[in-house]
């Protein structure tokens, strides 16, 4: 199954450099530079992943980070921004988010990093195929936010 990444941002420049270097290297991906489209676009198109820019006209990365874990908590978030002040990264994983990235990144290590998540995301879930289908979600919902914190 190929892994599906929404891909939101405001600065055109780095939403098409990061959704070219995603694409070569095998991923679907949906882009948008808006942040109530991306709402859409998260019930329209479920995707695996959301890496979302913090300031964006619409709705913030903020609103999209929560609507995601509210939606399916399995959902990898990461949240990429010039803000780099210790207090909005401790919102952004007290939120739920899987990883934090600042403006400008190298996409190539970018790009490992969400490989790194993916690996990490698919040992949780054959962990919890073990697990009764009611306790599931509130399973990694924990392991998550265990992950994040670490």
């Amino acid at each position: 199954m190929v892994t599906k990444i929404l891909v939101v941002d405001s600065d055109t420049l780095m939403l098409k450099a990061l959704e070219v270097k995603l694409r070569n290297e095998g991923y679907q991906v949906i882009t948008c530079s808006d942040g109530k489209e991306a709402l859409q676009k998260m019930d329209s198109e479920k995707p695996d992943i959301v890496v979302t820019d913090i300031m964006l006209p619409g709705a913030s990365g903020f609103e999209i980070l929560r609507a995601a874990k509210d939606k399916e908590y399995s959902i990898l978030v990461i949240i990429v921004s010039v803000i780099g002040q210790e207090k909005v990264v401790e919102e952004a994983f007290e939120l739920g988010a899987n990883d934090y990235v600042s403006k400008p990144y190298n996409l190539s290590l970018f790009v490992n990093r969400i490989k790194r998540l993916i690996r990490n995301q698919e040992h949780l879930t054959m962990l919890a195929q073990a697990l009764p289908p009611s306790a599931r979600n509130s399973i990694l919902k924990s392991l998550a936010q265990k992950q994040a914190s670490s």
